[in-house]
């Protein structure tokens, strides 16, 4: 096989006049895809599904920091860019910022947002007709664009918010790049390359895995080129100053682009990769193994002296290290790493794993039968005996390999970055048929096919012939894990991932998916309420997964997140927030007493399971106001949705007189002045109330500072009555704004002869965790207030040190933290 493409190859053998008609052709192509995808942005309402939600969500922080603060500079923007938490460790920041750009240009919507992957397949359509004219004629060009933009994932996925999809673009351009790269000795060409193998990774942090191997083929036979000589004198120095030149460029330019924002973040990235991954069935690492269980070693221990209910004011400030450093703890673990790769890499899947999922729920059989001929007429077809034709070979078997060998964490959307690699090469065997007529009859039958599987999954089923299957078995997990029965033929509905379902025609149901249901149910609740204490509407979650992108559609107004489908006069005066989330109602507990609701997902229909929650959130005053089925898109298995909100029946409180206010505590008194209808109250009244709060939050000796932001002014704990639950109350004064959510960590130390005692993952870490969001949330504590804190912990009733501070993402600390030593937890009478 030639490494380096014949001039006759870089020029169209095709006249003048079949390029133009080929770019004619290829413009009504991409204006074809756009309009239809414009339409199916326009007519659909599905309800945003939880991978999705995620990367909307951080997108809305990246439009908040970079465009909805007009008066900040471009430092202060990168800044606030900086500290926004990472929203999957395994995902860039690229396409959020995308996100965010879309708000920006076109408004807030979820639609705007989805664009962006609409751009991205009509720019990857123009990168695989670019790519094909390195070894391809125009029209063959034009139809390899083709069969490449009608393979049913890269369509049906381009209307979603992925950013697996953003890859795949980079990818194709990527390596394009690479086959104009002339044996990766032409610097401009490398250049380009680098910049999008940079952006690439600032996408996805796999994303070199899909064009190592091609770059294997301009790089080496550089590389041939300048060193095949065995003497001196035969060898090309200016092709070896070349080749090292632009090799070097690689790795400057790109890192220079993915580079300080992984840099940035590399604690919790790493925490990600090195930790979480490792000896975890759910980490995204075949190779990993678990590190051993760290501990704290600047905790002492201590003696039992007693129970404190009124905690030191005043405790000495830890001022010790919490971590080690990323690189100490790659260093650490290098040995290790070593030891594993070197017994081998022992692969998470079977080798038909993505094949299977591939031909199921990305291209279905006949274009997946297509790419494997379309492998092996490579090196038998003239035409594609080129860098060009093994670079396609190594784009497919190459993503194959390493997927399949590296990536635990398996399903359909991970494969899309190869996928052009599929199309093109199922365009091949077609091209390559010797006899015009036949091979027209073939290429317009396949066309037909295509063209009939595009319209079964956008505009409307095929009625009783809209799925068809063949009687194979090639790997029954991967099949049934999607609920196909067998190799998929064609279908009317694709699965890419437990996050990407039901992607098919417009979803018309008005947005109506279980997450909107609920928070409208709620929405109704809270205008019904009487007058009640605080500013937020907190809710719990109960085996229920990805509310919080939701709940800002449903804030009350000033809201640029609200959706044009909700009225203004539809929303509630009280913002609703997500406290927590359990799998079982006694994981609540803690945390039960600060929720107005609980929104739960239960797995079974079962009445008794029903009643058994029923009478179990009743005791703690809460009481059913929905419950309903719904199947979850995409997996056919149908869950019970429902809510539960606090019954204010005996709470209502009437506050008309300095003496009503006298008769309320502190903690009262600062939920009174969250109160949205607090700003409606006599103004004489409000400032006798405002008094009387900071008299009682005023500290009585030093507060003591935790960073520039929050001093501790007191913290005092309490058992509940209910057995192993105690809370915990911390006042803080706040001595300026945190735009930002913190959350607060909270640990617990034992002596070493109490820590059996503890539960098995807290043994393991060396201490007890309780962390928490913070209610209200640090982005509504007021400069010059007093704010009050209240946590609920489970814990095993024994004599602790407590660890407190700020944090966010996985190790990002805010400031100091604080120790309260010797508090013996009593167990209840």
């Amino acid at each position: 096989m030639e490494l380096e493409p014949s001039e006759s190859e870089f020029s169209a053998p095709d006249s003048s006049s079949a390029q133009s008609w080929a770019w004619v052709g290829l413009t009504l192509l991409l204006v074809l895809h756009g309009l239809v995808n414009l339409w199916w942005l326009g007519m659909d309402q599905h309800g945003v599904r939880s991978g999705e939600a995620s990367a909307m969500l951080t997108a809305r922080s990246y439009y908040e920091a970079v465009y909805a603060n007009p008066g900040a500079s471009v430092k202060q923007r990168l800044i606030d860019i900086t500290l926004i938490p990472l929203g999957n460790p395994a995902q860039g920041p690229l396409l959020p910022i995308l996100g965010a750009t879309a708000i920006a240009v076109f408004g807030y919507g979820t639609d705007a947002m989805a664009s962006v992957g609409t751009v991205a397949f009509l720019l990857a359509i123009l990168g695989m007709y670019l790519f094909a004219r390195r070894f391809l004629t125009p029209m063959q060009s034009l139809f390899a664009a083709t069969v490449f933009s009608l393979v049913p994932a890269i369509f049906a996925a381009s209307r979603v918010f992925m950013t697996d999809y953003l890859t795949m673009c980079l990818c194709v351009w990527a390596v394009y790049c690479l086959v104009r790269s002339g044996n990766y000795l032409s610097t401009p060409w490398v250049v380009a390359f680098s910049v999008i193998n940079g952006l690439g990774i600032l996408s996805q942090p796999n994303a070199f895995y899909f064009y190592l191997f091609p770059c294997l083929a301009p790089i080496g036979a550089g590389l041939w080129h300048a060193l095949r000589g065995v003497s001196a004198d035969q060898r090309d120095g200016s092709a070896l100053r070349a080749w090292v030149l632009n090799g070097s460029l690689s790795v400057v330019i790109a890192a220079g682009i993915f580079g300080p924002w992984y840099y940035h973040q590399m604690e919790t990235i790493h925490a990600h990769w090195a930790e979480i991954g490792r000896g975890n069935p759910d980490g995204p690492l075949t190779f990993a193994e678990p590190p051993p269980p760290g501990t704290i070693s600047n905790v002492s221990q201590v003696g039992r002296n007693g129970s404190e209910t009124d905690l030191p004011r005043a405790p000495a400030p830890s001022t010790a290290s919490i971590h080690s450093t990323p690189l100490q703890q790659a260093l650490e673990r290098i040995e290790q790493i070593g030891a594993v790769l070197s017994g081998g890499i022992r692969p998470s899947h079977s080798w038909l794993f993505y094949p299977t999922h591939v031909a199921n729920n990305a291209s279905f059989f006949v274009l997946f039968a297509l790419s494997i001929l379309g492998l092996l007429t490579v090196p038998l077809w003239r035409n594609s005996r080129s860098q060009a034709g093994l670079i396609l070979v190594l784009w497919l078997l190459g993503s194959w390999l390493l997927l399949t060998a590296l990536w635990r964490v398996g399903a359909p959307r991970y494969t899309l970055p190869a996928l052009p690699a599929l199309g093109m090469l199922a365009a091949l065997p077609v091209l390559a048929v010797p006899w015009d007529t036949l091979r027209r009859t073939i290429a317009a039958l396949l066309l037909a096919v295509l063209g009939f599987q595009f319209v079964n999954l956008t505009f409307f089923p095929a009625g009783p012939i809209a799925r068809a299957h063949l009687p194979w078995r090639w790997d029954a997990a991967a099949q049934d894990r999607f609920h196909d029965p067998a190799v998929v033929l064609y279908k009317d509905s694709l699965s890419l991932s437990d996050a990407y379902t039901a992607l098919s025609r417009p979803d018309r149901t008005g947005g109506q998916d279980y997450k909107d249901r609920l928070f409208r149910v709620a929405v109704s609740t809270e205008q019904q309420r009487p007058f009640i204490s605080g500013a937020n509407a907190y809710y719990l979650r109960l085996g229920l997964h990805g509310m919080e992108f939701h709940q800002n559609h449903y804030w009350p107004e000033p809201n640029p997140y609200r959706l044009r489908s909700i009225a203004a006069e539809d929303l509630p005066k009280r913002r609703l927030l997500d406290l927590g989330f359990g799998q079982a109602p006694e994981a609540l507990v803690p945390q039960l007493n600060q929720a107005d609701y609980v929104m739960y997902a239960m797995d079974t229909s079962d009445a008794t399971t029903a009643a058994q929650w029923d009478a179990w959130f009743a005791e703690r005053g809460f009481v059913s106001i929905e419950r309903f089925p719904a199947e979850t898109p995409g997996t056919g298995k149908s869950r019970v949705y429902g809510i539960y909100a606090k019954d204010l029946t005996d709470h209502v409180q009437t506050i008309a007189t300095n003496a009503d206010i006298d008769n309320l505590d502190l903690n009262s008194l600062f939920m009174l002045r969250q109160n949205p209808d607090f700003a409606g109250m006599p103004e004489a009244l409000r400032a006798y109330a405002e008094l009387r709060f900071r008299a009682l939050a005023d500290p009585q000796g030093n507060a003591v500072p935790m960073n520039d932001a929050v001093s501790l002014v007191n913290a005092t704990m309490a058992p509940t009555g209910e057995s192993g639950i105690f809370e915990f109350q911390f006042t803080f004064k706040v001595a300026k704004a945190m735009p930002d959510d913190w959350k607060i960590y909270f640990w617990g130390y034992v002596s070493e002869e109490d820590q059996h005692l503890l539960p098995e993952a807290a043994q393991k870490a060396g201490f007890e965790s309780w962390n928490f969001d913070p209610a209200p949330p640090t982005s509504r504590w007021r400069e010059g207030d007093y704010v009050i804190v209240t946590h609920r912990i489970k814990a095993v009733p024994l004599l602790y040190n407590f660890r407190f501070g700020f944090y966010r993402g996985e190790n990002e600390m805010y400031g100091r933290d604080i120790m309260l030593p010797n508090i013996e937890l009593k167990a209840n009478p």
